[in-house]
């Protein structure tokens, strides 16, 4: 018998084994019923059939119950493989899919690290750029720079050589000397293309002796009455440059026509700056560029330099504070200061004009006025002596007139014999006073007179023409007078010398109180005549010693002085050679020395 079903197979062996095709793994389950008395034969037979029940005839029963049952267990092992199959399927899913992320995850790696050395491969390129445009910055001239970006290229191993192109002429440097190729018309491949020709590195290999590749050429920013337009690149082999390469050539080309361009500017900068370093030192007035805090920051030739010093009062006048008159104290724009025996206008100007700066800082410039001063001072001067000249000149027409009628009836009435004896003496004395009236008149007149030319003369007889117009002035002081160079002759302009004593004599009676003692001497030592005015005052403080002999310097009160007398009696005697001096005590007055060189010696 046999039973067939989708779920259970049910085979009645007799006999006879059949054969059965049927592969058990594709197969529903199987019962084998055996009939017979060689059922351990059947057994052994259809063993390798695997069938899932083998029942004998002692064993039938019911067979419905059998299959039942064999379906239900059936149903459980196809539920058991179909999920077997289903996780089978999905372990194989599973796997696929993590050979594909592994996959994934391999060739993401090899991005990132191919990723990675590029970035690494860009910070290196842009480092040794950067280190690059550090060396370029501090290079001096075009051909350094230009043998820099070729040391550059050759270690990139981008560029064997590179030139300067400069119209049709091909320039190039080396650590030694510098070359120069004049191109023909013809260079260029195309308009198009910014190669050269093949005739060009043909030329070019004739020139240098060695094969020529590839030359390209990448332009230069045009500058001011500059001819270069170029950087001509010898590629290392014959292939073309790749974009790559031609990008970072190119860049590096830009820091070549920048650095170009930043040496032109540095020469014509430092060329603008010698030239007017040249002007400012060639100045002959003294120039100097001052803070408000009186620091010398620059100054000219003309200006003295003190090593050691900075502030400008320092350098300019040896001294520990600003000068009295400095256009920094009084915030004028003009200036009068003094150094040693010279006066000095001095112009300010603002070289900083922004508010925020800190300190501010003035062009000085001292301009020479002490011809100008001094002038001014003779035209002064020569305008009071004119004005005393004219009154002289009254006085003589005045008074000289009628003290000369006097004199002559005082000689007409002393003539009469009848004159008692005290007559006689008081009609003497007026015409002696008459007398002296007149050489008063006189020595007026002499000192006042304009004379340009020199006279042969004695110092005592200068003294003695000047004292009479000083009599008012040491009229309550004791004179010491005693004159000793009337042997010593000298040649001057007596009217000048007379008066350098007038200023000294009179100087001397204002340092003095009443009843003190004036000394005036003269005499000869060595080659001079000597003049020593000499007073008991309360001399000359030593911190204005120095300005003593200072145009426009006085100790006096306004309008009592106007601080030229001593300049101009200086002055005077170094005109005839000689010389003015002082020595000064605070406790025991001061005393003027007039040294006037001797001519000849009188017997």
């Amino acid at each position: 018998m046999r039973f067939e079903s989708s779920l259970v197979w049910v085979i009645e062996l007799s006999d006879k084994i059949p054969l059965i095709p049927w592969d058990s793994s594709s197969r529903p389950p199987l019962v084998l019923v055996i009939r017979g008395n060689s059922t351990s034969v059947y057994i052994k037979a259809v063993s390798s059939l695997k069938p899932d029940v083998i029942m004998t005839e002692s064993d039938v029963v019911d067979i419905t119950t059998v299959i039942e049952n064999i379906q239900s267990q059936s149903l459980i092992r196809s539920k058991k493989r179909s999920r077997e199959r289903s996780i089978t399927q999905r372990n194989k899913e599973l796997q696929t899919l993590a050979r594909d992320l592994e996959k994934m995850v391999e060739e993401r790696t090899l991005w990132i690290e191919s990723s990675n050395r590029e970035q690494k491969e860009l910070i290196k390129m842009e480092r040794l750029f950067v280190q690059f445009l550090i060396e370029m910055s501090i290079k001096a001239s075009q051909e350094e720079v230009l043998l820099s970006i070729r040391d550059q290229f050759r270690k990139l191993q981008i560029a064997q050589e590179v030139f300067l192109l400069q119209g049709k002429k091909l320039i190039l440097f080396s650590k030694s000397d510098k070359q120069e190729f004049n191109l023909s018309d013809s260079i260029w491949n195309t308009q198009d293309v910014e190669s050269l020709s093949e005739n060009v590195s043909r030329k070019l290999a004739k020139i240098l002796a060695r094969p020529v590749g590839r030359l390209f050429v990448f332009p230069l920013p045009q500058f001011e009455s500059e001819t270069l337009s170029g950087v001509i690149v010898e590629k290392v082999s014959t292939k073309p440059i790749v974009e790559a390469d031609y990008s970072l050539i190119k860049k590096y080309v830009q820091a070549l026509g920048l650095s170009i361009q930043r040496i032109k500017l540095e020469e014509s900068n430092r060329i603008s700056a010698l030239r007017w370093e040249k002007v400012f030192d060639g100045a002959l007035d003294p120039v100097a560029i001052i803070t408000e805090n009186y620091d010398v920051i620059r100054s000219n030739k003309s200006f003295d330099q003190v090593s050691g010093k900075s502030k400008c009062y320092e350098i300019w006048g040896q001294l520990t504070q600003p000068c009295q008159d400095c256009p920094m104290i009084n915030s004028a724009a003009k200036s009068e200061v003094a150094k040693s025996d010279k006066i000095f206008q001095v112009m300010r100007n603002s070289v900083t004009n922004d508010q925020s700066t800190e300190q501010k800082i003035y062009l000085h410039r001292y301009v020479d006025v002490t011809e100008t001063r001094q002038a001014h001072i003779r035209f002064i001067q020569n305008e009071k002596l004119s004005s005393i000249g004219q009154i002289a000149e009254q006085m003589a027409h005045e008074i000289y007139n009628p003290l000369a009628g006097i004199i002559a009836l005082v000689q007409i009435l002393l003539m009469d014999s009848d004159l008692v004896d005290s007559t006689r003496q008081d009609l003497e004395e007026i015409g002696k006073a008459a007398v002296r009236a007149q050489k008063v008149i006189e020595n007026l007149q002499d000192f006042v007179r304009e004379e340009s030319d020199l006279t042969i003369s004695n110092l005592d007889e200068i003294v003695d023409k000047t004292l009479p117009l000083l009599k008012m002035k040491w009229r309550s002081y004791r004179l010491d007078l005693k004159l000793d160079s009337a042997r010593g002759l000298i040649k001057v302009q007596p009217q000048l010398i007379s008066q350098v004593v007038y200023n000294l004599i009179q100087n001397a009676c204002q340092a003095m109180a009443s009843g003190q003692t004036l000394s005036i001497r003269t005499n000869i030592v060595g080659q001079f005549a000597q003049l020593i005015v000499e007073d008991q005052g309360v001399g000359i403080p030593e911190n204005i010693k120095s300005s003593i002999f200072k145009p426009f310097f006085t100790t006096k009160s306004l309008g009592e002085g106007t601080g030229l007398g001593l300049s101009l009696s200086k002055q005077i005697a170094e005109r005839f050679g000689g010389k003015l001096f002082f020595k000064s005590n605070e406790a025991s007055g001061t005393q003027f020395f007039l040294e006037i060189p001797v001519i000849e010696k009188a017997n």
